[in-house]
Protein backbone atom coordinates (compact mmCIF):
# COMPACT_ATOMS: atom_id res chain seq x y z
CA UNK A 1 0.00 0.00 0.00
CA UNK A 2 1.21 3.55 -0.77
CA UNK A 3 0.88 5.82 2.25
CA UNK A 4 1.52 9.55 2.39
CA UNK A 5 2.24 11.65 5.44
CA UNK A 6 1.67 15.41 5.25
CA UNK A 7 4.03 16.77 7.88
CA UNK A 8 3.41 20.38 8.93
CA UNK A 9 4.95 20.24 12.42
CA UNK A 10 8.54 20.84 13.49
CA UNK A 11 10.51 17.99 15.06
CA UNK A 12 10.33 19.89 18.37
CA UNK A 13 6.51 19.72 18.57
CA UNK A 14 4.80 16.95 20.56
CA UNK A 15 2.65 15.87 17.62
CA UNK A 16 5.83 15.17 15.58
CA UNK A 17 6.58 12.37 18.03
CA UNK A 18 3.10 10.96 17.32
CA UNK A 19 3.87 11.10 13.59
CA UNK A 20 7.12 9.19 14.15
CA UNK A 21 5.34 6.45 16.11
CA UNK A 22 2.76 5.94 13.34
CA UNK A 23 5.47 6.11 10.66
CA UNK A 24 7.34 3.28 12.38
CA UNK A 25 4.18 1.16 12.39
CA UNK A 26 3.70 1.50 8.64
CA UNK A 27 7.23 1.86 7.28
CA UNK A 28 8.26 -1.81 7.30
CA UNK A 29 5.36 -3.08 5.20
CA UNK A 30 4.33 -0.16 2.97
CA UNK A 31 5.65 2.40 0.51
CA UNK A 32 5.89 5.71 2.38
CA UNK A 33 6.05 9.25 1.00
CA UNK A 34 6.65 12.09 3.44
CA UNK A 35 5.63 15.55 2.29
CA UNK A 36 7.28 18.24 4.40
CA UNK A 37 5.22 21.42 4.12
CA UNK A 38 4.83 24.52 6.28
CA UNK A 39 6.96 24.21 9.41
CA UNK A 40 7.44 20.55 8.56
CA UNK A 41 10.32 21.54 6.28
CA UNK A 42 12.46 21.97 9.41
CA UNK A 43 12.56 18.16 9.55
CA UNK A 44 14.70 18.28 6.38
CA UNK A 45 17.55 19.91 8.31
CA UNK A 46 19.84 17.50 10.20
CA UNK A 47 20.48 17.86 13.91
CA UNK A 48 17.13 17.01 15.51
CA UNK A 49 16.21 13.85 17.43
CA UNK A 50 14.68 12.20 14.36
CA UNK A 51 17.38 12.96 11.79
CA UNK A 52 18.39 9.31 11.47
CA UNK A 53 14.79 8.26 10.79
CA UNK A 54 14.26 10.98 8.18
CA UNK A 55 17.69 10.42 6.62
CA UNK A 56 17.34 6.65 6.20
CA UNK A 57 17.86 5.71 2.62
CA UNK A 58 15.35 2.92 2.23
CA UNK A 59 13.65 1.78 -0.90
CA UNK A 60 10.23 2.20 0.69
CA UNK A 61 10.70 5.80 1.94
CA UNK A 62 10.54 8.91 -0.21
CA UNK A 63 10.72 12.43 1.24
CA UNK A 64 9.76 15.68 -0.48
CA UNK A 65 9.82 19.27 0.80
CA UNK A 66 8.00 22.25 -0.70
CA UNK A 67 10.41 24.81 -2.16
CA UNK A 68 8.27 27.81 -1.19
CA UNK A 69 8.28 26.78 2.47
CA UNK A 70 12.02 26.09 2.39
CA UNK A 71 12.63 29.54 0.91
CA UNK A 72 10.30 31.25 3.41
CA UNK A 73 12.33 29.70 6.25
CA UNK A 74 15.74 30.36 4.63
CA UNK A 75 16.55 26.66 4.38
CA UNK A 76 19.02 26.18 1.54
CA UNK A 77 19.30 22.75 -0.13
CA UNK A 78 22.95 22.56 0.99
CA UNK A 79 21.76 22.43 4.62
CA UNK A 80 19.22 19.65 4.03
CA UNK A 81 19.36 15.89 4.47
CA UNK A 82 20.55 14.57 1.11
CA UNK A 83 17.64 12.17 0.57
CA UNK A 84 15.04 14.97 0.60
CA UNK A 85 13.64 15.91 -2.81
CA UNK A 86 12.23 19.38 -3.50
CA UNK A 87 8.91 20.01 -5.24
CA UNK A 88 7.96 23.40 -6.62
CA UNK A 89 4.17 23.58 -6.60
CA UNK A 90 1.27 22.10 -4.76
CA UNK A 91 -0.16 20.68 -7.99
CA UNK A 92 2.51 17.98 -7.83
CA UNK A 93 1.45 17.17 -4.28
CA UNK A 94 -2.24 16.95 -5.19
CA UNK A 95 -1.58 14.72 -8.21
CA UNK A 96 0.58 12.38 -6.13
CA UNK A 97 -2.04 12.19 -3.38
CA UNK A 98 -4.94 11.59 -5.74
CA UNK A 99 -3.32 9.23 -8.22
CA UNK A 100 -0.54 7.41 -6.37
CA UNK A 101 -1.64 7.19 -2.73
CA UNK A 102 -3.95 4.75 -0.96
CA UNK A 103 -3.99 6.44 2.45
CA UNK A 104 -3.01 9.88 3.79
CA UNK A 105 -2.09 10.98 7.32
CA UNK A 106 -1.67 14.61 8.29
CA UNK A 107 0.39 15.91 11.20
Amino acid sequence: MNIAFLVTKTPQEVSFKNFVQILKLYSEEHQIHLYLIGNGVYASVPGHDYTSLIAQDGTNLRISAFSGDLKARSIHPDRMISSVEIFDNYDELVVDLMEKTDQVFSF
